[in-house]
């Protein structure tokens, strides 16, 4: 076991460049690239049409709040 941390991994999608029901598999996909990559999966933030950009100045307050991001 390793003395120091995974990097956080911070991740954003957006629904209107996905096949509808797709989320899920994305959401899998990401948490296996950050364990394949060696990082700990954080949030990931799903931008939807209709609330645009809510989703991804989450993400900059987030990334902002963590200097592991």
């Amino acid at each position: 076991m390793s003395n120091h941390p995974r990097p956080l991994l911070l991740s954003y999608v957006r629904t209107d460049l996905l096949m509808e029901g797709e989320v899920p598999h994305i959401r899998e996909r990401v948490a296996q690239f950050a364990w394949t990559e060696g990082f700990a999966l954080g949030a990931i933030f799903v931008e939807q049409s209709h609330t645009a950009p809510a989703a991804f100045q989450a993400l900059i307050e987030a990334a902002r709040a963590g200097e592991a991001a």
